[in-house]
């Protein structure tokens, strides 16, 4: 019996193709998803992450695989440009089409299937771009795409008979009205929106991830990570602030911070754990102190006690009183939008 593995974001288009692709007769239907620093739902060991749920209503067995630096390398040296935020879609979908065929011959499947669809994305499923990433990851005549198949040249598994050309199907364009139409078809209603799990399509982690690779061309996966928590700050152009929204986020922030980063926090009321990462001089170290003592309950007296301290330590090294900043002066200093990522919307 034939088999595909099926690259499955937990999007609507590839779980449509996934479910198409369970339609054809004899063939074995697997899916491998891939996660990131840059996904949404992180880690992918998370029961909850939505492609594994999806997976489950499908009955899809599903390979969870983490990209880490090579990932990071895309974004900050991309070969075939970005998108209009920081997402290198044709790189990275090059990069995972490549490891899927590697996952391939691994288990002895046959060809691989993703949901792309013509027309769709005007940077990477355009024609040109569908045919550079089947090119340039090697997949060529094993790459299906069955919601455009009938607008594509056939490939392997059609010629040889392991999947039906006449049961695919030949979708373009812009509009998701067909693919909406087969999801209440088919009884699927817990898809991600489009690129719904790409951090680097969202305009503002866009922005704070721009600025990152811009002042730190070094940095790595923990600063990515510093990324997707609390309001952001560039200070100067070796040191940048983090302040966190929430007691959740103040815990991640901790968890984060590295031992030559410094913590400020209210001394005596209820705030945000602001981290400090770079090359902090006095003048700098009292502007995070009052951009700190704005966010915090104490925001409107004159003078706030904030406590300086080390990553790990609840001693102070030093306690600095200064007035909360005011609203003005803290707008040229922010990084991205003071929303953060909770609405991520695809983007090219």
């Amino acid at each position: 019996m034939p088999r595909v593995l099926v690259l499955f974001s937990g999007g609507l288009d590839s779980t449509l193709a996934a479910r198409l692709l369970q339609e054809q007769p004899g063939l074995t239907v697997e899916g491998i998803h891939f996660t990131s620093i840059f996904t949404a739902n992180h880690p992918a060991t998370s029961e909850a992450l939505p492609a594994r749920r999806l997976a489950r209503d499908l009955g899809l067995p599903l390979r969870v695989e983490e990209n880490g630096c090579d990932l990071l390398l895309l974004v900050k040296r991309p070969r075939f440009g970005l998108g209009r935020n920081m997402n290198p879609c044709i790189d990275c979908r090059i990069r995972n089409l490549r490891r899927a065929l590697e996952v391939m011959r691994e288990i002895g499947a046959d060809f691989i299937a993703t949901g792309e669809v013509v027309g769709e994305r005007p940077m990477s499923q355009n024609r040109q771009a569908l045919r550079l990433v089947e090119k340039e990851s090697g997949a060529d005549g094993l790459l299906l795409r069955p919601l455009s198949a009938r607008l594509l040249e056939p490939t392997i598994p059609e010629l040889r008979g392991w999947v039906d050309r006449e049961r695919l199907l030949d979708i373009s364009g812009r509009s998701r009205k067909r693919q909406m139409e087969l999801a209440r078809l088919y009884g699927i209603k817990r898809y991600q929106t489009p690129a719904g799990g790409c951090l680097l399509t969202d305009p503002g982690f866009g922005a704070r991830m721009r600025d990152l690779v811009a002042h730190d061309p070094e940095c790595g996966l923990d600063d990515c990570a510093l990324l997707k928590v609390g309001r952001h700050f560039r200070l100067g152009p070796r040191l940048k602030m983090v302040v966190g929204r929430n007691q959740e986020e103040n815990d991640v922030i901790e968890s984060l911070a590295r031992g030559d980063d410094l913590l400020l926090e209210a001394a005596a009321v209820p705030g945000p754990t602001t981290l400090l990462r770079g090359e902090a001089d006095d003048e700098k170290l009292r502007v995070a102190a009052a951009v700190t003592a704005r966010y915090g309950k104490a925001f409107s007296r004159p003078l706030v006690a904030v406590r300086v301290r080390r990553p790990g330590s609840a001693v102070a090294e030093r306690i600095i009183e200064v007035a909360p900043a005011r609203d003005d002066a803290i707008a040229p200093l922010r990084i991205g939008i003071t929303e953060g990522t909770r609405n991520v919307r695809g983007a090219e």
